[in-house]
């Protein structure tokens, strides 16, 4: 995963993500975190792109946000916030739907058809 390839709007969500996991006191960043970020993006791709398929972007969040509150939480001194190993294995596989349409930077486009 090379961060340094990853859009603009990418790199936010992943600091959103980032954000998201941290105020919910969660010490690991994982997809339901990081499509939540994207979905927040009012400029972004994914919603749009949802929307298209039939998906109820609202109901999504929701759903999201219910699991999201589900997790165990760490209080005090939480220490280092890390990316999953399955959100890790989602943007390498959107690195490598960047590659396969030769784009030069992983988008939130890659990120879900690497999720699907």
């Amino acid at each position: 995963m090379h961060v340094d390839r990853f859009t603009q709007k990418m790199q936010e969500a992943l600091q959103s993500a980032q954000d998201i996991a941290s105020e919910d006191g969660h010490q690991e960043v994982s997809n339901e975190h990081f499509l939540l970020a994207l979905l927040s993006q009012t400029d972004g791709v994914a919603q749009p792109i949802l929307q298209k398929l039939g998906v109820a972007v609202p109901a999504l969040e929701a759903r999201l946000r219910e699991d999201l509150e589900k997790r165990p939480r760490v209080s005090g001194a939480t220490g280092q916030i890390y990316l999953g190993s399955e959100l890790r294995s989602v943007l390498d596989g959107a690195e490598k739907e960047m590659k396969g349409i030769k784009d030069e930077y992983v988008s939130g486009e890659h990120y879900l058809l690497a999720l699907s």
